[in-house]
């Protein structure tokens, strides 16, 4: 297992998790908005939301999609395959905030730079 991806779970989606985010997420001091957020990731072990409110393509980024466990946002790389990758981790704090665009961004931004190394070490295992 590479020391940049944690394994989440498998079902009928293999979810990891970059290893700052997963910091990130055990850290938060809202208990509540991080069962929250795991038991989201719970459910997309099993099944893509069909709802724009919980799972969003992000547009001008063809492989990276918004998890939407409110008021958190999971950035996540998922090429249509079985794998997914979060790759950030950010709390809303308005639907205009220039945070959110900064925030999609460095989604963006993280996928490009990993999503080769992701798919090469899914390939592995």
């Amino acid at each position: 297992m590479s020391k940049k991806f944690s394994f989440y779970g498998e079902k009928v989606y293999r979810i990891f998790v970059l290893e700052e985010v997963e910091k990130k997420i055990e850290s938060l001091r809202d208990i509540k908005g991080q069962k929250k957020i795991l038991d989201i990731l719970d459910r997309l072990l099993e099944r893509i939301p069909n709802s724009p409110e919980q799972w969003k393509r992000i547009e001008n980024c063809r492989t990276a999609y918004e998890l939407k466990p409110k008021p958190y946002r999971l950035g996540c790389f998922f090429d249509g395959g079985r794998d997914i990758l979060v790759v950030h981790f950010w709390k809303v704090q308005s639907k205009r905030s220039k945070t959110k665009q900064q925030d999609i961004k460095k989604t963006c931004k993280k996928i490009e730079e990993l999503k080769d190394e992701f798919k090469r070490f899914t390939r592995k295992i």
